[in-house]
C-alpha cells in the first residue's frame, strides 16, 4: 500500500502516532507485544521523516541507533495530551460520582434494571451538576471522609 502525503499531512500523522503511543502505552510495564508492534511502526514513520529531511520533527540518535521525535514534536503532542488528561480527569470524576450518587439514591439492582435512556438522563443531570461545581470550585469543595496521616514526609 502506498499513501502520498504532503509534509504538513505527514507532520500531523507523526503527531497522531506520538499521541497514540502515549495513550496506548504510557502505563505499560514493558511486556505488551502490541506495544512493540506500535513502536516499530512509529520507528518506520520516523525513518521516513528523516529521509524527507523533516529534522525539525525527528532526529537520529547514534547512541541508541534509532529515531526519536524532537522536543518540538513532543511539546506539540504533550500539550494536547495534557489538555485531554485534564478533560478526562474532570469528566471521569463527574461520571463516577454521578454513578455512585444515583446508585445510592435508587439502589444497585434498580439502577441495573433501569431503562438505559432513563438512567442516562438521570446520570447526565447529576454529571452536569458536578461539571458546574468543578468548573467553579475545582477540588476546593471535595473532601474525603477519612484523612491521610498528618505527619506525611
Amino acid at each position: 500500500m502506498k499513501i502520498t502525503l504532503t509534509e504538513e499531512e505527514y507532520r500531523r500523522l507523526l503527531e497522531l502516532v506520538e499521541a497514540g503511543l502515549w495513550v496506548f502505552h504510557s502505563y505499560d510495564e514493558g511486556n505488551d507485544p502490541e506495544a512493540d508492534a506500535h513502536r516499530a511502526l512509529a520507528e518506520k514513520l520516523c525513518q521516513q521523516a528523516l529521509e524527507a529531511k523533516m529534522n525539525h520533527l525527528v532526529y537520529w540518535s547514534e547512541e541508541q541507533q534509532r529515531c526519536y521525535p524532537t522536543q518540538l514534536l513532543e511539546e506539540r503532542v504533550m500539550s494536547r495530551v495534557d489538555r485531554y488528561d485534564d478533560f478526562r480527569f474532570w469528566d471521569g470524576l463527574a461520571e463516577r460520582l454521578a454513578w455512585r450518587d444515583l446508585e445510592e439514591q435508587v439502589g444497585r439492582r434498580a439502577l441495573e434494571r433501569m431503562d438505559r435512556f432513563e438512567r442516562g438522563n438521570m446520570l447526565s443531570e447529576i454529571e452536569a451538576w458536578y461539571d458546574e461545581e468543578f468548573h467553579r470550585h475545582g477540588l476546593e469543595n471535595l473532601r474525603m471522609k477519612s484523612r491521610p496521616p498528618k505527619n506525611v514526609n
